[in-house]
């Protein structure tokens, strides 16, 4: 199998900070304390009325465009990891972001997995990377016969490159008034893009996801339509629309859930990526931003299991910006290249949990060296970028079907 690498990063948070305080002048029944002893955030990103989801991910895709020194053109695909949480329902986020960043008429396709869609969506991505890798020589492979340098050759001048996004708004589906989940979801988006590297020792080692619907209950929110059948003797039908059910999540199962499996998702990733735990000492982890809480416990564990500590874990997404759920994982991993944290050759595990219940996570070696200096986004470009992306955007909702 062509190994997979992540060749440019790219995130966009909105500009709309709001602390614990914040809410708790909006009438949230909590303190300070209680937050941040529970949940670990100091503050959150919530989205203003120009910063919808589809504008979000794509100046993130935009960044991890330009990080990989590639054009929109040059995409063969495009997927969301997303839960349905912008106003606009159908049609998928992907075509709009498709749309608004100028890419060809290429596949572009959602993939709803609670908090683990960027994973679900990444997992996808080296599945069709491989797979267009290995039918590609195989056809060059039968025109050009023995001449296997030549094939090499022309097939490492096709590379297949997937834009993965992650992200919601989730803002929009929270009731604020209940802090279960108020204190807790906030906005964002991250990308990815995913190309082959040629290099056996660089890129994803094993990548998994599962799910277990059985318990599945634990988070939901609903869209608040109805069946229309009234009556089947005779056949009556009548529009039922009622107010749309607000984001719902049992937090204390959720937490022992991810408590009781999440260092071991981790130990499974090290081994089935064939090496040993104590590359553990050597790794960089990003988990999901669920709760502050979820994750010493998951680091503590795995201390406790294999007596090694994590070169780096990434927190401060949950601290700085809440969970905004599929958008965490890519958020952090470009935080962390930003930052100088991350170079050429490093263990990065990448896990997540959410909705479904689902779960799921990759090992990859790093491919790309850390950069000279910290990157740092410029405010006024990304205010002006969103300015056009809107003006864009904009022109294509005035044309809604109706």
């Amino acid at each position: 199998m062509v190994s997979v690498g992540i060749t440019g990063l790219g995130s966009c948070l909105p500009r709309t900070i709001v602390s614990n305080q914040d809410l708790i002048n909006n009438g949230v029944d909590t303190t300070e304390e209680w937050m941040l002893q529970r949940t670990g955030i100091k503050t959150r990103r919530i989205s203003d009325k120009d910063e919808s989801l589809p504008i979000l991910m794509s100046v993130a895709a935009i960044r991890a465009l330009k990080d990989a020194k590639l054009s929109p053109l040059d995409l063969d695909y495009i997927i969301a990891g997303t839960n349905s949480t912008d106003p606009l329902l159908v049609p998928q986020l992907a075509s709009r972001v498709q749309y608004l960043i100028g890419a060809r008429n290429i596949p572009s396709f959602d993939v709803q997995a609670g908090c683990s869609g960027a994973m679900y969506a990444t997992e996808m991505a080296v599945r069709i990377i491989r797979d267009i890798y290995q039918t590609d020589k195989e056809n060059l492979e039968k025109k050009l016969k023995n001449e296997k340098s030549q094939t090499d050759k022309i097939i490492k001048s096709k590379r297949a490159k997937v834009l993965v996004l992650g992200g919601d708004t989730l803002s929009y589906v929270t009731d604020i008034k209940d802090k279960r989940s108020s204190v807790l979801l906030s906005d964002g988006a991250g990308a990815a893009i995913l190309e082959p590297t040629y290099d056996d020792n660089e890129g994803i080692k094993h990548i998994f996801n599962a799910a277990n619907g059985s318990i599945g209950n634990l988070i939901h929110y609903e869209s608040g339509f109805q069946s229309p059948l009234s009556s089947i003797d005779p056949i009556t039908l009548e529009t039922k629309v009622t107010s749309p059910g607000h984001f719902i999540m049992n937090g204390n199962s959720v937490h022992k859930f991810i408590g009781r499996i999440s260092s071991k998702v981790i130990e499974d990733i090290i081994i089935n990526s064939g090496y040993s735990p104590e590359i553990l000492s050597d790794t960089i982890i990003i988990p999901h931003q669920m709760n502050l809480r979820s994750i010493e416990l998951c680091i503590s564990q795995l201390e406790e299991s294999t007596g090694k500590n994590p070169k780096y874990v990434y927190t401060d997404g949950i601290i700085n910006y809440g969970n905004n759920s599929t958008a965490s994982t890519l958020i952090g991993l470009d935080e962390t290249y930003r930052s100088k944290k991350l170079d050429l050759d490093d263990p990065v595990i990448v896990v997540a949990f959410g909705a479904g219940l689902t779960w799921g996570g990759y090992l990859t070696r790093w491919n790309k060296p850390k950069p000279d200096s910290p990157i740092v986004y410029n405010s006024k470009e990304e205010e002006q970028l969103k300015k056009e992306l809107n003006v864009k955007y904009n022109v294509w909702k005035e044309n809604l079907a109706k």
